[in-house]
């Protein structure tokens, strides 16, 4: 588990430097807790799990299907329900279902940091005996833990990507660069976080177990660090050209240090694990009030469709073109026209 600082800004950026101004504007502050989990040979990643505050944000509205998985804690932490929940109804599913595909039979180990938002291995180890886990030591677990070898580091710096090019995409001027700073929701979030998961090499995955498994032959990782691209990137955003390579620096690493768990004394332990049975809120972002429309209910299968043959007509007349991008959009596309088809009957 991470903390991931999902809406900050370089400190020089215009829109951070609203944020002290600006009522509601609270970039800095706020943080999920994203979870990762792949195979040693980098061949298998299961679906990120991104934890938030809100039970149900607006953004999420009339949304039936994420990239990622979602839960919520009152302050976004990892904690054992939570954990236990993923184990049991994520990832042994996914897990099973992917070795029955392969033909794969036999155990399987998850491995662990040894973290207090984790349940007892005994507890666990106890779901189902094809499945077992193992805990790291707590003196050595920064030292070999597969994810924290660099691709935990990775997805964050390809999700500030994401988020520098979509502030690039925005209307170039000032003021709608910091609109669209502040209207970023956890849908948004949610989007980036799980396309910078998805664009991890298989190779970042299957050296990021070179110190706990030594035998297991790696290559060398690209060099995707590209530190000089993202603070050009940065500067070249209006409303961003005071940040210098420090800054970008510094915003890179604002959340390196940060663990998706909370470390508690032990009255707290006890306050946790009562907490832990309390429904969450179904709290809402404030900002996101004027984003969205309590009454809209979503574009219709009409709309979809006319929106996905303009975007396969578009699409299909550009360089870049993918055959298996445009068959998916093809896929789409026919889904909303069956779904329209139907309501059209449904009418009749």
């Amino acid at each position: 588990e991470t903390r991931v600082n999902w809406k900050a800004l370089p400190r020089k950026s215009l829109a951070s430097k609203r944020e002290s101004t600006a009522p509601g504007f609270k970039v800095s502050k706020e943080r999920v807790t994203a979870m990762v989990c792949a195979n040693a040979s980098g061949t298998h990643t299961l679906p990120l799990l991104v934890i938030g505050k809100s039970k149900k944000p607006r953004c999420f509205k009339n949304v039936s299907c994420l990239p990622t998985l979602y839960k919520a804690q009152k302050s976004a932490w990892m904690n054992s329900a939570l954990f236990s929940e993923w184990y049991t109804k994520d990832f042994i599913p996914n897990v099973k279902k992917l070795r029955e595909r392969e033909g794969k039979t036999g155990k399987v180990l998850l491995i662990l940091d040894n973290a207090p938002c984790h349940p007892p291995v005994e507890i666990l180890n106890a779901i189902d005996d094809d499945f077992s886990v193992m805990y790291l030591a707590p003196n050595v677990t920064a030292l070999v833990q597969p994810m924290d070898q660099g691709v935990i580091e990775k997805l964050k710096r390809i999700y500030r990507k994401q988020v520098l090019r979509r502030l690039f995409l925005a209307e170039n001027d000032e003021e709608s660069v910091v609109a669209f700073a502040k209207k970023l929701n956890m849908k948004d979030g949610c989007y980036m976080l799980a396309e910078a998961w998805d664009s991890l090499e298989r190779q970042n995955l299957k050296n990021a177990w070179n110190k706990l498994w030594p035998d297991l032959e790696g290559e060398q990782d690209s060099n995707d660090d590209h530190r000089e691209e993202i603070t050009d990137l940065v500067q070249s955003i209006p409303g961003f050209q005071e940040c210098d390579e420090e800054d970008v620096e510094t915003w890179l690493a604002s959340d390196a240090e940060d663990c998706g768990f909370q470390m508690l004394n032990d009255d707290e332990i006890v306050t946790s694990v009562q907490e832990e049975s309390d429904p969450v809120d179904d709290e809402t972002d404030e900002d996101e009030d004027n984003i969205i429309n309590e009454s809209s209910k979503g574009p219709s299968s009409s709309d979809a469709f006319a929106a996905l043959e303009t975007a396969m007509e578009w699409y299909e007349q550009q360089s870049e073109c993918l055959p298996t991008q445009l068959l998916l959009l093809k896929r789409i596309r026919d889904l909303a026209a069956k779904k329209r088809r139907c309501t059209m009957v449904l009418r009749k």
